[in-house]
């Protein structure tokens, strides 16, 4: 779906911004653009925002646009789940995890978050597993 708005700051994202449908109750909302940059604003308690802290972006005049998240290459696809992660499936194939990861739920092989300290590019890329469909 198309973002629009009346506020002429915001303008330059949200002019064919595709918004990731966020989980209810979820603190932050992020986006990808025609130009396949994915734009995240609202909470950060565990780096959801993936720019390497965990400060809120927008509750503040003067935060948005918020820069695009550094993913090491360009988005098709944002999901994200309760609000507390999100995932960027880029076009070359790879995914890119940030936020909370208590339960190693990222794919990085260990349990810390990811985006409170570093950003989705520097942590590379996350695990990907093959999931075959059974007919019957």
């Amino acid at each position: 779906r198309e973002v629009r708005s009346s506020n002429a700051q915001n303008s330059a994202i949200c002019s064919g911004v595709s918004l990731m449908t966020s989980p209810p109750h979820s603190t932050h909302a992020c986006a990808v653009d025609s130009d396949k940059k994915v734009w995240c604003w609202g909470g950060n308690g565990y780096g959801q925002l993936g720019n390497g802290d965990t400060g809120a972006i927008g509750d503040e005049p003067d935060e948005m646009p918020p820069a695009p998240v550094a993913l090491g290459g360009d988005a098709v696809m944002l999901a994200s789940h309760l609000g507390s992660f999100t995932c960027a499936l880029l076009v070359d194939g790879t995914l890119r995890c940030w936020g909370s990861n208590q339960y190693g739920q990222l794919g990085y092989g260990h349990g810390d978050p990811v985006g409170d300290g570093e950003t989705p590019a520097t942590a590379g890329p996350a695990a990907l597993f093959p999931i075959g469909v059974a007919r019957g």
